[in-house]
């Protein structure tokens, strides 16, 4: 899983992305339902940004509605979640400081474990001066 955290500390900032049915502005999802969406915009991106938006996936509007997670006591596979140190979605702390994971077994990313006791592995990566798009960083 890439950019979870056990509790995200902006669920909120995740449901307020203006969103499309994904099929309705890029034609590579024509066969998807609109149950899945895209961010609507790239306004006031910077150019980089430009490549993320005209490559952007989907995301499922039911992953959206449940980013607070329950605990998978039945799920027994691997399980391996990579989120940015500066996650602001999955670590949010104030509109200053915006995202900050922490760094090692203490960190939000390495307390996903405890929602997955029965995965037969866990393990946990968080890149140092990254944020939520892990996809736009050479480090990661």
């Amino acid at each position: 899983m890439t950019a979870y955290t056990k509790d995200p500390a902006a669920p909120n900032l995740v449901l307020a992305v203006d969103t499309v049915p994904a099929a309705s502005l890029f034609p590579r999802f024509a066969g998807l339902s609109t149950g899945y969406v895209v961010a609507s915009t790239n306004l006031g991106r910077r150019a980089i940004a430009d490549l993320d938006f005209s490559t952007q996936d989907t995301v499922a509007i039911g992953e959206l509605a449940t980013a607070s997670a329950t605990v998978a006591v039945n799920y027994t596979g691997p399980v391996v979640v990579i989120t940015g140190e500066q996650d602001a979605v999955g670590c949010f702390v104030n509109p200053i400081v915006r995202g900050h994971c922490g760094r090692g077994d203490a960190s939000k990313p390495a307390q996903v474990r405890y929602l997955f006791p029965s995965a037969s592995t866990f393990s946990f990566f968080v890149p140092e001066g990254v944020g939520h798009d892990i996809n736009f960083h050479y480090g990661v």
